[in-house]
């Protein structure tokens, strides 16, 4: 007599899919850590709400997705169950997967052309020292050989060295401005035109965007603006 799927191997099950209505195989709320704080997170562009483990890859996914060939991102996407044990098996590794239970991607992200690479999200090279960290070590080469067996690059970012935070905060800042309906000053004008790459700016220091509003957005402009919704 066939196995009966728990609800939450039902609930998993509907995770397993990239199109407009993915959703993360572990939820922020699922998951629980002193030593990591999870959040939760809406897509200026997607309208999807994303889940991160890590302050870590929610910074690099805000680093992602800003840039001018992201498509989309997918976080905590799921590697099938019989590749990995399989590879597993193969490098003499312990397996990772039972039930419900997956080896992660944190992001995977699909360009404009369609194409796709896969990023591992971590502090720092320490955090891979193979004598310390002999099984977070294990689980990255199989995810390595995982995304080299389907033809897709597979990336590790060290956010110590690779993801500026204060950029970051600043994309997340202006993001909140993506749709034109939420532009009511010339501050929220010149966030609004940073997010959709209508100007470039230097994110990556300390801005005060009053200010620098006052500088570069004209009475003119604005009021155009206003009128239009658009340039």
């Amino acid at each position: 007599m066939p196995k009966k799927m728990s609800e939450e191997a039902k609930e998993k099950a509907k995770r397993n899919t990239i199109d407009e209505y993915y959703q993360a195989w572990i939820q922020s709320q699922e998951y629980t850590t002193a030593s990591h704080t999870t959040c939760s997170f809406t897509d200026w562009k997607s309208g999807r709400l994303m889940h991160f483990l890590g302050l870590n890859q929610f910074y690099a996914y805000l680093i992602l997705r800003y840039k001018d060939y992201v498509l989309d991102v997918y976080e905590q996407y799921p590697l099938n169950l019989d590749e990995t044990n399989n590879i597993a098996d193969s490098l003499g590794y312990k397996r990772f997967n039972h039930g419900t239970k997956r080896m992660l991607t944190h992001l995977l992200v699909k360009d404009k052309s369609g194409h796709y690479i896969a990023y591992f999200v971590t502090s720092s090279r320490k955090s891979l020292d193979p004598v310390k960290h002999r099984r977070v070590v294990e689980k990255c080469y199989i995810e390595y050989q995982y995304w080299k067996s389907h033809n897709i690059p597979w990336r590790i970012i060290f956010t110590d060295q690779f993801v500026n935070k204060r950029e970051a905060i600043n994309i997340k800042i202006c993001s909140e401005f993506w749709n034109k309906d939420n532009v009511r000053t010339k501050e929220e004008l010149l966030k609004h035109l940073i997010i959709h790459r209508a100007i470039i700016f230097p994110l990556s220091q300390v801005i005060n965007f009053n200010e620098e509003a006052s500088e570069i957005i004209t009475d003119d402009l604005f009021e155009k603006y206003l009128e239009n919704k658009k340039f």
